[in-house]
């Protein structure tokens, strides 16, 4: 038995993580992993709203007013919507809501992305600009939902693909005007993008997902500061 082959028996005895799965099926994580992907989500449940509630009260515009709307139900949305599938899974893998929480789980990404560059573009660029690169970035949302709506789970990779680019094309477009926040955009980005590792890493490295989790919990919170900061 070499290193590697022990090294999974280990995990796998343990229950620490499960096989990993075939080309095309879906990963069923542990009972101790399916905790953990619960928590590492919810945790960012209240205090999201939290902020988003301050982010209500800072607005002094119309402007920022409807961005923080926007962008605030996203935000929470985005832990919303992944703890209570992940908790529907704890006990109901295959029914009709579970499937449905498991889509979700993945439109939320690109509705988040899109709601995330919005108050960039609306509140520092010009309104024309601001205004056709803010649609461009829903239409990509929309074009990433309805193929997830229609080929969810059949090419993961070009789904993954999807998903990076949607996240750093709106920030090539911002980056043509202004660095104001690019650097908190950028660092946070980087954070998705290694956090991309351990969302394909599942049956490879225990706990895969909850770190997903975490990397991406933190992104989105740089992300959110960086809105409250230079634009509010």
């Amino acid at each position: 038995m070499d290193k590697k082959e022990s090294y999974q028996q280990y995990w796998l005895k343990n229950k620490y993580m499960n096989y990993c799965p075939k080309k095309g099926e879906r990963y069923m994580p542990t009972l101790l992993e399916q905790l953990a992907n619960c928590f590492t989500h919810g945790v960012g449940i209240i205090p999201a709203i939290i902020a988003v509630w301050k982010m209500l009260e800072r607005s002094l515009t119309n402007e920022q007013l409807f961005c923080t709307i926007l962008y605030g139900t996203a935000f929470i949305s985005l832990f919303i919507v992944s703890t209570t599938f992940h908790v529907l899974s704890l006990a109901h893998r295959s029914t009709v809501c579970c499937h449905i929480f498991h889509l979700g789980d993945r439109f939320i990404i690109y509705i988040y992305i899109a709601a995330t560059y919005t108050p960039w573009f609306l509140l520092q660029c010009n309104e024309e600009y601001g205004a056709s690169s803010s649609n461009l970035v829903w239409l990509f949302a929309f074009i990433g939902v309805s193929y997830t709506m229609f080929y969810h789970e059949k090419y993961k990779m070009f789904e993954t693909i999807m998903y990076l680019f949607h996240g750093f094309f709106p920030a090539a477009l911002l980056a043509k005007l202004s660095t104001k926040g690019f650097f908190e955009l950028a660092f946070g980005g980087l954070l998705y993008v290694i956090g991309v590792f351990f969302f394909k890493s599942d049956g490879k490295i225990p706990f895969a997902h909850a770190v997903w989790h975490i990397f991406s919990l933190t992104a989105a919170w740089i992300h959110h500061f960086a809105i409250w900061t230079h634009l509010y």
